[in-house]
């Protein structure tokens, strides 16, 4: 496939970049709190820690996940940051991928 140079195609990446970014964020956001919650909740004796346990890594294993995320858009807009602005079809399909992952991490959670 060609490389797509169109200044729209550009524009809706970087709106999506943008928009899976403050996603993340958001996401990041709520499970810090809802951590802070749970293990404010386990040193005070409200909770047990073995029964809270696998709550606590479940968001931890949240935590982790938008790490990767941002990760992985971050080494997106390096490759777009370089001289050559041109991205291929393979990439925008990455892109896609990437999103609709996380949309189902967030979802299905």
């Amino acid at each position: 496939m060609q490389p797509l140079r169109s200044n729209g195609i550009m524009a809706k990446y970087e709106k999506l970049l943008d928009e899976a970014i403050q996603n993340i964020r958001l996401d990041r956001q709520a499970t810090n709190t809802a951590l802070d919650e749970v293990c404010q909740d386990i040193h005070s004796g409200k909770l047990d820690h073995g029964r809270s346990g696998l709550v606590v890594a479940k968001y931890l294993e949240t935590l982790q996940r938008s790490n990767e995320q941002l990760v992985k858009v971050a080494s997106l807009l390096t490759k777009t940051s370089h001289k050559n602005e041109n991205i291929s079809g393979a990439e925008i399909d990455a892109i896609y991928d990437n999103l609709n992952e996380h949309k189902e991490d967030v979802d299905g959670d």
